[in-house]
This record gives C-alpha cells, structure tokens and sequence, in this order.
C-alpha cells in the first residue's frame, strides 16, 4: 500500500514537562520511510529510517542530544508507576549525548555508535563522564569493536575512580582488556609487604575470547567437559553463528558458548606518585563459559592454573561449576524464566581443588613487623579439595613443611621457637564439620585443638543453633615469642598454660576451663615499664569468666586484680585492683610510685570507676622531652637479620605503623569517682622549673566528660626567668572542672635581695596574666633593674644598655637557658659581670662568683689594671643583715645593715 501520514504536536505537556513532536510516514509498496523528532523540555532525540524490501538494505539512525535531564524528573515519577523496577535507572541529573546508525534487519543487524554521558546521575548510581562506542556486524565473523572510558562511578557506598574496557576482532574471535582504578586500598594487614596502600588499587586483565554456538542436547555432565579448554567440545557444532541452529537441535535449546584463553590478571596498589605495586598476578589463565538462550549461565570452568597473591601463590587442578539440570517441561507462560525455555532448578555442582605453595614465612614477617627482628627458615604450604552439589565434601589444610623461625630482640639475643609442628585443617562430610589445630615448639610451647560441628548433610554452612563441641589445650613455655600480638616496644615473659571445652551451639557457645600464669611479667623501656613475677589464675564457667589471682611487682610494690565477668548476651564486669607501693613507671626522667584501690563496674549501658590512690614517690622531668624519633623515610635493618631478609630490593620504605587500639565500647553513662592525693615525694621538673607537688584531687566524669576538682601547691623549689633563678614563694594551681584550663597563682621572687622582687602569674591557664613584683612596690623600670641586676637603677648610667641586652637574653632564650647561662652553668659559676668603678679615674672591674648556698656566696673581683684581685665571702644573716669577709687587695670584715627609703 501506498500513502503518506503527517503528526505534529505542540505546546504540550507531559506529567508537567514541555513537550513537542513530530512523525512522517511515507509508504511505497512493501518498503517505508519515518522521520521522526521530539522535543522534552529542551532534550531532544530524532529518529530516520527506512524498511526496504530486501532486509540487507534497511537503514536506521538515531540521534539523541539530553543537555537538561533534570528536567525530565517529573517523567520518572510517572515511568516508576507504570514500571516501578525502572525508576532506579531514570537520569535525575547531567548530559546525554549521542547518535546510533544499523544496517540490515534482526538478527543480521550491522550497527554503530557512540554515547557520551557527563554528570549523570540516578538513584542507582552516578558517574562522572562516560564515552562509549561500538561497532556490531551481521554475524560472528563481521568485525566488532567496544570502547568503554568512564571516571567517577558511584553505586550507594562504592566507588570506582576510572574504568577501561575494549573488544576488538569478531564475535567469533576477539581480544580483550579491561582495567579498573578503585579508591578500596588492600587490608591493612597487607601495607607492610606492599607497603602504604597509597591512593587505592588497580586490576587489569588482558585475553583473548571466543564465541560458539552449539546444541543443546550436549550433556553437562562434568565427565563430558573438556579439560583442555582452546580444543572446541566434542560432537558439537561450533561454525553456527548467533541464531543459526547447529546440527539438529531446535533453535529454541541452542546454547552460547565462550572461551577465554592467554588470560593475564594483575592487581596492584597505587601510590600518590602514580607508580604501583603488585599483589595479585596470573599468566595464561584459561576459562569456558556456556550459557542459555536467554544469557542464562549454565556452567563455568576453568582451566589448570595458578595465581601469585602476595608472597605465595594458589594453583588450581580443578575448578568446576555446574548450574543444575534444566527440567525437561519447558517454562509455561507466567511462570519464571523465558517462556517455552528450559526452567533452571536445585542447587548446581561446584567441584575445586588445587594447592596453597610453599611460602617463606620468616621473609614475610620481616616484612610486615621488621622491628621484632624475625629470622629462620620456616616454609608452610596447603591444599584444598571442595566439592559441593546436594552436600558438602571440604578438605582444607595449611601446615608446615620444613625450617623453623627465630626472634632478635633490640639487645640483639636471638632465639629460635624450635618449631616441629603446625597444622590447621578443616573436613567436612556428610554435615560433619571438624576443624582441628596444632602448634609445637621447644621454645614456644604446644597447643592443640578440635571441635565439632554436626548438621543435616544438606546444609551448604552449618546454622547458628547448630551443637559446638570441642577442647583446647595450650602450654606457652615462653610468652616472649608470642610477643608479635603485642604493639612495638613491648615484651612479654612467662608461661601459660590453658584448657579449655567446647559446649553450646554456633550462635551462643560456652567456654569452661582455666588459664594459668606463672612468672608473668611485661616491660617497655621507653615507657619505663617493668612489670615482674607475674602469676595469673582465670576460671571460666559458660559465659562466665572469674579472676582468682592476678598480681604483678613493680619495683619493691605488688599489683592486684580481682573479678568477674558474664559474657552472654548481656555482658557485664567486675574488677577490683588493689596498688601497694607499685611502680608504674620506671624512667630516669619519669618516675611513680603509688598506692591505693579501685573497682570498676562496666556493663552494656554503664561505666562505674571508685578509688582512691596516694603517690608514694614521683618525678616528673619535662625537661628531656621524649626520645628522638626517626623519619618515616628511613629504614632500618638488623646485621643479625641479613640472611633472613628478602634478596630483592623492597618496593618501598618500610615504615613501622603505630598499632591502632579497638574503639571501646559506646557508654550511656560513665560514673567516675577517683580521689588522687600527692603525697610528699612528688617533684617536677623541666622548663626552668624544679619544685615539689602536694595536693588532693577529685576525678569525675560529670556528663560523661572527665573533670578535675582540687588543688595542687608547691613546696619550695626555683623557676628560671628573665635570666634569673628564683625562688617560688607561693604556686597554686586550682582546678575547677576542665582538666586543661586550671586557675594559677604564681609568686617567684629573686634571692638574696634586699627587696622582694620577682614574677607573679596569675589567671587561667590557656590566658595567663604575667606582671613584675615587688614589695614595696616600685615602677616595672626599678623592678625590671633589681631583678635582672640585683640593684636599683640609679647611677646605672651606660649599664642601661647591660640591663636591656639581659632583658632581651632572657626573651630569647624561651623555654630554655640563655647563652651565657649555659656558659656560666659549664664552668660552674652563677654571676659574671664586667662594670666600671665611681669616681674621676673610672677602672674596668671584672667581677665573677657562685651562689655556694641560700645563704652563702663566694666571689672574686679584680681591675683590669690591678696586679692582685680580691675574694669575698658573703653570708647573708637576714633580709637586711650581711656579713661580708674580704682578702687581697683589701683585707676587711664588714657587717653591712640596709635601709631603703
């Protein structure tokens, strides 16, 4: 028939969005032409083809150009009514833009394109920018060609920085590369072999594939799947192309299947430089894949192979998977699956088995903890064996092959774990489940395990009520070697022995047995921590666990801990800890000792802490800081580790990472309740400053924040300023609840004057007010002169500029001591000075001395003109009252009375 149709529509609306079209038919005989546009708010997509007589010559093309898809949100509304399982996919934002051109009629269509999309945005996801082309042939010779280059996808709380995929050759034949850049970094524990994970991971494979179509009478039983994957399936057809029946079989029950041979895989960790490292590695990986009619697939399976992962590599015999046999009715319409295909049901067959290889277990340690100094020789190898269809049959065991391990601590002694055994392994048949354990050393002591887990044979995991039983029991001669769980600095010492049994089920099991202790003991020498002859008794009971005696010395004190716990499904603990003289820190610089109580109440919901503890002994030295620390670019190796260390060059630096603790558990309420009292042995120092501490305060935790009420007051002692040592008359500091910001009153004056002159500071702590002192009071000018110079300023003359350079000696110097204190502290002396006598005839006097006690001086002066000097000594009787001996050039004893006016 011929004829020609026109439609047209304008200034219209949608749901609410602007809408305009236009269509045009045009009919000659059996072919057709269409012309078609429309216009969605701005986004518009065109449409021109023609249907020929002959099928080769139909020709389409499409063009799209979406530059505002945001106003298409009112359309998804009305889609996700009539399509609800479309609304996830509908654009909510960004730019779509291409154009599609085919050739020819189904299924021997030619087509070609490309799609370029930019911020586009779905409640399924998002990405960046995206750009994908292709080229489709006729049939499966015809060439084909896929690019995909995409940045920025997003799908809920994934992510991929970059994907890149390409497909060229024929369907029959074709080559294949995808790579993909995602922010997911390896597990922590992975960063010191591979060191810092960087900027994320890449994976990248490369192979070349086939596609075949072939009957579907071919059995899928696992005996008749090739196991040599490039020789095509035996008796099957595979010349057809996509669509063609093969042999007799209908069109209907045609299978695809696809080869994939030459596959290489690599995974690696990026860094911020742009190089990487890898992790993950295979060479010549070959696979087949056969699917339904409907892209159902149907069987998987994989070729003998091998792929390196970290320091090892897994390789594989058997890999197998078979979905289950397809029922022999066809679906009917309505029913699940492609109606008039074969209907998929059970639960399919997976057969794997292969090798974990052998693997060097001390280079691997060296790598991940290169400060606990490990050495040796130990290999540990594996298998596996699963196979599963209506039941589970599970082989899997790690053990150990041949070699030992060693430890070099920091004083370089090394100890070898005389290892003879180790094994794990897992059996699981008929749904009995028997996991088993194994660890024996000379050194390390022995362990050994096995529990049981039994369930109905079809069950692919078993349940969490199903019934646990099992032992474990343990001997650990020697802590120290299992000083690894335990974060860098630390040692441990002692043996240990547990037992324990296995009740309950899965999801709730009960643990009885104890856990003993002797000469238990831990240190940290940085930390000054020293915890000695240990002993420990711990009872559990079901989901109950009981302290009976845990002590520790330190230094000549004893620690002590009792108590309880339930650790069911409302957990719950009670712990006592009782502190007799204890030393809790040991350091040169860092020194306390202690004693009192405490108990702590914690449950799901609360924290109770009550005590009381008096510092017996204390010091604390600010001034020698904490130990200097190396870059994290350096690395440091051991000369005892040098056999042991891998003979290739590290990819990175190895850097030792600080062990994260567990968060702790989220509480409602804390109720602290803790009285610190000082004592009279506890001194600071540092900055200038030495003096004693007394005082008593309150620990609490009002809202759930820590806070401290009381007051801490010196005794005696001296603080450095403005180049001058002086004497704390009165130091207060009175905390009022936050623990940083504590009220101070502070009052240092200079020794040994016949004023009192010196520093008050006084005020909160974050802002302190800071002023001179002086009784009577005097202008900061006479203060600032009889503190620097020890005498007023009168007559001073040129010695201004000497009492601005000490002024400004002492700002600069901060913290710390001033250069000519530190001069004058290294030859011993406290006081130098160079003035000029009174008189017509002025004489250069150099004079220099030391402060030998509060009360005592000893001094020399002598011109620089004068043959002979004189010495002094100064004993100062009273605030007012000195006397004074002089010998050399004078000879004279002097009582000396002062009085200011």
């Amino acid at each position: 028939a011929d004829g020609n149709a026109k439609l047209s529509l304008s200034n219209s609306l949608l749901a609410g969005v602007p809408l305009a079209a236009t269509l045009q038919l045009h009919s000659v005989g059996a072919g057709a032409e269409i012309d078609g546009q429309i216009d969605l708010a701005g986004n518009r997509a065109s449409l021109k083809g023609q249907r020929a007589v002959q099928p080769d010559a139909d020709h389409w093309q499409l063009q799209v150009q979406a530059p505002l898809l945001a106003a298409l949100a009112p359309l998804g509304r009305l889609a996700a009514e009539l399509a609800p399982e479309s609304a996830a996919y509908w654009p909510t934002t960004g730019k779509l833009d291409g154009q599609m051109q085919a050739s020819g009629r189904w299924p021997s269509l030619r087509a070609q394109g490309d799609l370029r999309a930019q911020n586009l945005s779905t409640a399924a996801g998002a990405v960046q920018t995206a750009d994908l082309g292709w080229q489709t042939g006729e049939n499966a010779d015809a060439p084909l060609a896929l690019k995909l280059q995409a940045k920025g996808l997003v799908s809920g709380d994934k992510r991929l920085d970059a994907v890149e995929a390409t497909v060229s050759g024929s369907l029959r034949n074709h080559q294949l590369h995808l790579r993909i850049d995602s922010p997911a970094k390896p597990p922590v524990w992975t960063e010191n072999l591979l060191g810092p994970a960087g900027t994320g991971t890449r994976l990248q494979a490369d192979g070349r594939g086939s596609w075949t179509v072939v009957g579907g009478g071919a059995s899928l039983d696992p005996a008749s799947t090739p196991r040599s994957l490039p020789a095509p399936v035996s008796g099957v057809p595979t010349d057809a192309p996509p669509g063609v029946p093969g042999g007799s079989s209908p069109a209907g029950s045609q299978q695809g299947l696809w080869r994939l041979q030459d596959l290489q895989l690599q995974g690696s960790a990026r860094d911020a430089q742009g190089g990487s490292r890898a992790w993950l590695a295979a060479k010549s990986l070959a696979a087949e894949l056969r699917l339904a009619p409907g892209l159902q697939p149907l069987a998987l399976t994989l070729a003998p192979g091998r792929v390196q992962l970290l320091g090892t590599a897994i390789n594989w015999r058997e890999a197998r998977w078979l979905a289950a046999s397809p029922t022999a009715a066809a679906n009917p319409v309505g029913t699940a699956g492609t109606p008039g295909q074969p209907r998929i049901s059970g639960r399919g067959q997976l057969s794997v088995q292969g090798e974990l290889e052998s693997f060097d277990v001390a280079a691997m340690l060296a790598r991940t903890q290169p400060a606990m100094g490990w050495g040796g020789q130990l290999t540990v190898g594996g298998h596996f064996d699963i196979r599963s269809n209506d039941r589970v049959d599970a082989e899997v065991v790690l053990e150990r092959l041949s070699g030992d391990l060693s430890l070099t601590d920091e004083l370089g002694s090394t100890q070898s774990l005389g290892m003879t055994d180790l094994r794990l392994a897992l059996t699981v048949h008929d749904g009995l489940w028997q996991f088993a354990q194994g660890v024996a050393g000379r050194n390390i002591g022995e362990m050994a395990g096995a529990q049981v887990l039994r369930t109905t044979a079809d069950r692919h995991f078993p349940p969490d009520n199903t019934p646990l039983q099992g032992v474990l029991e343990s001997n650990v001669a020697n802590l120290g070697i299992w000083g690894i769980w335990v974060p860098p600095g630390w040692r441990l010492i002692g043996k240990l022995r547990t037992s324990a049994s296995f009740g309950g089920t899965l999801g709730a099991p009960e643990v009885r047995g104890e856990m003993l202790g002797s000469g238990l003991g831990a240190r940290n020498l940085l930390q000054g921590v020293n915890l000695t002859d240990g002993e420990l008794a711990l009872t559990l009971a079901g989901d109950t666990a009981r302290i009976d005696k845990f002590v520790f010395k330190g230094g000549d004190g004893q620690l002590r801990l009792t108590g309880n716990a339930v650790l069911g499904a409302k957990p719950s603990a009670s712990v006592n800890l009782t502190a007799e003289r204890f030393r809790v820190l040991g350091r040169i610089d860092r020194r306390l000792v202690a004693s009192g109580s405490a108990e702590m109440r914690l449950d799901s919901q609360r924290l109770q802490l009550d005590g009381s503890f008096n510092v017996d002994e204390g010091l604390i030295d600010l001034s020698r800081g904490d130990a200097p620390g190396l870059d994290t670019d350096v690395q440091v190796r051991r000369a005892s580790a040098g056999a042991s260390a891998p003979t290739s060059p590290p990819s990175a630096a190895t850097v030792e990472r600080p062990v994260v603790a567990p968060m702790p558990l989220p509480l409602r309420q804390a109720q602290v309740a803790l009285q610190v009292t000082l004592g009279q042995k506890l001194r600071l120092k540092g900055h200038g400053l030495d003096t004693g501490l007394r005082g008593e305060l309150a620990v609490t935790s009002p809202q759930g924040k820590l806070a401290l009420r009381g007051q801490v007051r010196t005794e005696g002692g001296t603080v450095a300023a403005y180049g001058q040592k002086l004497d704390i008359e009165r130091g207060v500091v009175t905390f009022v609840g936050p623990l940083d910001n504590p009220q101070l009153d502070v009052l240092a004056l200079r020794p040994n004057l016949d004023l009192r002159v010196g520093v008050l500071v006084a005020g909160p702590a974050q802002n302190p007010r800071i002023r001179l002192y002086s009784e009577p009071d005097l202008s900061d000018y006479d203060k600032l002169s009889w503190l620097v110079l020890g005498r007023g300023p009168d007559g001073l003359g040129r010695s201004d500029a000497a009492l601005l350079q000490g002024a400004a000696l002492a700002l600069l110097s901060g913290e710390g001591q001033s250069p000519t204190g530190a001069l004058l502290a290294g030859i011993g002396l406290t006081d130098f000075s160079v003035r000029q006598s009174d008189g017509d005839t002025r004489e250069t006097i150099v004079s220099l001395g030391k402060q030998l006690s509060r009360n005592w001086y000893v001094g020399y002066e002598r011109s620089v003109n004068a043959t002979t000097g004189t010495w002094q000594l100064i004993y100062r009787i009273a605030q007012r009252f000195t006397l004074r001996a002089q010998s050399g050039s004078e000879n004279a004893l002097d009582m000396i009375w002062s009085w200011r006016w």
